[in-house]
């Protein structure tokens, strides 16, 4: 289609208030003519986190950040993926923000072993078919939580049960990558931008995130996120853990404790968000006791983007 418009928008950068008591109350003047504000839809994932005290604090002290961030004329909503009583439509009130923010609980269901990953996927789902709707302006989605909750041992080895046995690649057919758009690191390798073990490296990892979304069942998530192109920034709150390390509430008798957050849990859910966050464009904050380090740059991110208008090459009913 050819062509006929190209405008490119940069958001202001945001106003600090000459008084720390201007963010938190709301403007006394109401308008309609909101333009093309910036969404943000905060999803706070209560279904997978652990009742931990650490892990429950810092994923209110990242989505506060976020709030805090926020431009004017932006827009945001909290959700959230099992208990959605205090949840937020989209609003640029701070203090209703953060009051959707403050009644964040750790909700995991350590009884029901498949239901909290599928409840947080159906939130995301949905997150990203409401912002796919709007036709146009700059839409994102912030993912705060543990990625894949306390993982039991037979998804680890859920490789063999689809098919991919030790050395087989998922992702990998006859040393071609099955994802259309990617860049092949065979022709990486070629130009001399890679070595030979960074391209094996690459294909290990791109072959392990295949399994991983096959057994957990975001391969259809992955591919909605890829077509929506709405960015999902992921933001792990478990910090960094040693091996073996394990979030228990002591208050807990021994005999419930049978299920943790260990060190290998984590690392299956930070390669949950780098899928989504790889698969949509935006970015996964993992490993980092101090996630909240990284917001400014994701709304820098976000500051800038374009409009194309082109003329239809079939016509339209009025």
């Amino acid at each position: 289609q050819p062509i006929v418009s190209f405008e490119a928008v940069v958001m202001p950068p945001r106003e600090e208030p000459t008084a720390p008591w201007m963010r938190d109350v709301a403007p006394d003047v109401k308008t309609n003519a909101l333009g093309e504000p910036r969404l943000f839809v905060i999803i706070m994932d209560d279904a997978q986190t652990p009742f931990d005290p650490y892990m429950a604090s810092s994923a209110k002290k990242l989505a506060r950040a976020i709030g805090e961030h926020q431009s004017p004329s932006d827009l945001a909503a909290v959700v959230f993926t099992k208990n959605n009583k205090g949840a937020q439509d989209f609003t640029s009130d701070r203090a209703l923000l953060m009051t959707a923010i403050d009644s964040f609980r750790p909700g995991w269901m350590p009884e029901m072993k498949e239901l909290p990953g599928r409840m947080a996927q159906e939130t995301v789902r949905s997150a990203i078919s409401f912002l796919r709707s709007r036709p146009h302006g700059r839409n994102a989605i912030l993912l705060i939580g543990v990625g894949g909750g306390v993982v039991p041992e037979e998804v680890h080895d859920a490789g063999e049960e689809f098919g991919f046995g030790e050395g087989e690649s998922g992702g990998v057919q006859g040393g071609e990558e099955v994802f259309e758009g990617e860049v092949d690191p065979k022709a990486l390798l070629e130009h001399g931008l890679v070595g030979q073990g960074d391209v094996e490296d690459m294909r290990e990892r791109e072959a392990r995130e295949t399994r991983l979304a096959l057994a957990v069942g975001l391969n259809q998530l992955t591919e909605d996120a890829a077509l929506a192109r709405i960015p999902i920034y992921g933001f792990s709150i478990a910090g960094l853990m040693a091996d073996g390390q394990a979030a228990v509430n002591t208050m807990v008798p021994l005999e419930l404790r049978a299920l943790t957050f260990s060190a290998r849990a984590a690392t299956f859910g930070n390669d949950l968000l780098m899928t989504l966050a790889g698969a949509s464009g935006g970015r996964a904050v993992i490993n980092d006791n101090e996630p909240t380090r990284a917001v400014p740059a994701i709304f820098e991110e976000n500051s800038a983007y374009y409009i194309v208008g082109y003329r239809a090459t079939t016509l339209l009913a009025d």
